[in-house]
């Protein structure tokens, strides 16, 4: 039973209208107190699921636009901590099993489809769904713990040779302008400018090294990450490629309790990765802030190569980066998901190769206030 007060939010995605309006009524008529959103096509679902907050979806298998598994797929990837339910009919188990191991929560054979049965399916999955991402972080937790002494070391270590380095590095600074001054042929000068270059390059790692591996404390306070977002994102795109759209959707949300610079490390890291993600070709990026179920959330979305599971299962690690030579250091989603985690907050990824990338930063927003 839904307890009192709380009423689930259904995105029923049904592409024939008599169905829809049958399955609102049984609902209505078993007072369930569901508040249901109907779309007629998969596309619409997806736009839905952006813009809203949805506690459920229940998903008919054959659409105009969408078929089945690959329906799923596609729903799962957009909204991945969302349940589906799907609805079939008395002859295609084979196929709802399939939507199963897929990423649906379950299935409910169309002819059956009685009001409570209805009802008690939603809220099973709701529950399960919320079950299975609470259990994700406790994993998550685990493997922190796991390797928290491995990353103080590296931290330790990383300090020390980020010290060192920029102490080598000076003297190329200091160098390189006089051997311009004593040389003049083209040759001579494109090397001494290729040497500049390599030592700018290896002192904004060094930066970002001693970034990482600092154990400065930060002073938090209330930020509202809209206006942080609304105030630097246009700044932030005024340096992508031009090919690159950047594109801002934010609403009123509630202060978070964050280091307002620390933040703003985020965002521009969010972004940074995902324009090397989109490379030279024309691309979007979409940066939205918004609140759902007491967290603040920010997104970083784009459609560059995307990224394979093998990969992702490595993405936030210090160092790891699949860029070419001198394109990353291998530290920005590392330092990203460090300032996250000490705001108390998580953040996850969905993308598959060659469907573009979202991050999705959860904060808590500051109870009573927004």
């Amino acid at each position: 039973m839904i307890p009192p007060g709380v009423i689930r939010r259904l995105l029923l995605v049904e592409d024939n209208p008599g169905d829809a309006e049958l399955i609102a009524d049984v609902l209505a008529a078993a007072g369930s107190g569901m508040q249901v959103t109907h779309v007629p096509r998969l596309a619409d679902a997806r736009a839905a699921l952006h813009g809203g907050q949805f506690d459920a979806v229940l998903l008919d298998l054959h659409l105009p636009d969408g078929e089945g598994v690959e329906s799923v797929k596609r729903l799962r990837v957009d909204r991945p901590d969302v349940p589906i339910l799907v609805m079939t009919g008395a002859d295609n188990e084979a196929l709802a099993l399939d939507c199963i191991a897929a990423g649906a929560q379950t299935y409910i054979a169309k002819a059956e489809m009685g009001g409570g049965q209805l009802r008690r399916a939603i809220d099973f999955s709701v529950v399960r769904a919320r079950e299975a991402s609470a259990q994700r972080r406790a994993d998550a937790l685990m493997v922190r713990l796991r390797h928290s002494q491995r990353f103080d070391t590296l931290g330790a270590l990383s300090a020390g040779i980020a010290h060192d380095l920029n102490n080598t590095l000076q003297p190329v600074f200091n160098i390189v302008p006089w051997l311009e001054t004593m040389v003049h042929d083209e040759q001579s000068l494109k090397g001494l400018e290729m040497i500049r270059s390599a030592a700018m390059r290896a002192k904004e790692l060094v930066k970002e090294i001693v970034e990482f591996s600092r154990d400065v404390p930060q002073t938090p306070e209330p930020v509202q990450l809209d206006e942080l977002v609304d105030a630097v994102l246009p700044m932030l795109g005024a340096g992508l490629p031009i090919a690159i759209k950047l594109h801002i959707e934010t609403e009123p949300v509630p202060p978070v309790l964050a280091s307002r610079s620390q933040l703003y490390q985020v965002v521009l890291n969010l972004v940074t990765n995902a324009a090397r993600a989109i490379g030279s070709r024309p691309g979007a990026i979409t940066v939205r802030v918004a609140f759902e179920r007491g967290d603040v959330m920010l997104s970083v979305e784009d459609d560059g190569e995307g990224i394979d599971e093998a990969v992702k299962a490595r993405i936030f690690e210090p160092f790891f980066t699949t860029h070419p030579s001198g394109g990353g250091t291998g530290l920005g989603l590392a330092i990203v998901k460090s300032i996250v985690e000490e705001s108390g907050g998580w953040i996850e990824v969905s993308s598959r190769k060659g469907e573009g990338a979202r991050f999705v930063v959860h904060l808590p927003g500051m109870a009573g206030q927004g």
